[in-house]
């Protein structure tokens, strides 16, 4: 129970997890793992009588085996979300454990619950789902002769299912995130919701078109917050939206998107 020694083990777990992918059955350990998943983002739940790792410094010989900063926050967080995207299996019990993670956290993702668990969970949200999405691209590469070769094995590959059920269980988390009064969360949230156009742009793309049409009409005349958060999620998804070979029906958008937005840029 140990913050230091909990952070730089969690560092070699998670290498073990990206470069040997299937190689170790890590069942018998997720329970543990993702309970000290949610110890590690320090996020006020449970009872009063909970008491947080202790912060006892490692001996100086260890710090060879480690990376240097390795017990910050922020690399925590990317070693969580790499391990859990390379453990992923096709109908593993990982994706069970992470939409049950997310949906502990789902209620500090609310834009009216702010606090210190912002920076976290922002890094968290995105890092899972760039992550997920390299790792999908990379096995889509390699099936399509794009590259000659890719770390996970043919047998370890996530199919249209496994990203189905990723995209499913990130969706509602990336639809709060999007309205925080934290620009960090708002900026993961943006960031999170173009790694999951790239994979699956036909689920993602359609309710995110919506949102924004409906935002930047007559509405926005009475909810202007959504106007502001519609244009930044024009922005970021402008690309993967106009690339045709990834949302044929994004270029179609194009003309319409353009002449929604002259009001606010209209001088008078």
């Amino acid at each position: 129970n140990n913050h230091g020694w909990d952070a730089t083990w969690l560092e070699l777990y998670a290498r073990l997890a990206e470069d040997q992918i299937g190689t170790v059955d890590w069942t018998p350990y997720l329970p543990k793992m993702f309970s000290f998943f949610l110890r590690a983002l320090k996020i006020p739940v449970g009872t009063s009588t909970y008491h947080r790792p202790k912060d006892h410094k490692l001996p100086i010989s260890c710090d060879v085996f480690f990376q240097p900063g390795a017990k910050k926050l922020t690399l925590i967080v990317f070693r969580i979300a790499v391990f859990i995207i390379y453990a992923l299996l096709p109908g593993g019990v990982v994706q069970d454990l992470l939409c049950n993670l997310m949906s502990i956290l789902e209620p500090y993702y609310h834009p009216s619950n702010g606090g210190a668990w912002n920076v976290p969970l922002a890094n968290l949200l995105s890092t899972l789902c760039t992550v997920f999405a390299n790792r999908v691209l990379d096995e889509r590469d390699l099936r399509s002769g794009k590259r000659s070769e890719c770390r996970t094995p043919e047998r370890c590959w996530l199919g249209p299912a496994d990203i189905a059920a990723f995209v499913a269980c990130m969706q509602p988390i990336i639809g709060k995130a999007l309205y925080s009064k934290s620009n960090s969360m708002t900026t993961s949230a943006h960031q999170a919701l173009k790694s999951l156009c790239y994979i699956d742009a036909a689920t993602v793309m359609p309710p995110e078109l919506e949102r924004i049409y409906a935002a930047l009409e007559n509405q926005a005349l009475t909810e202007t917050h959504q106007t502001i958060s519609a244009l930044e999620t024009l922005a970021w998804l402008a690309r993967p939206m106009l690339w045709r070979a990834n949302y044929k029906e994004g270029p179609g958008h194009l003309q319409s998107l353009l002449f929604l937005t002259l009001p606010g840029i209209d001088t008078n």
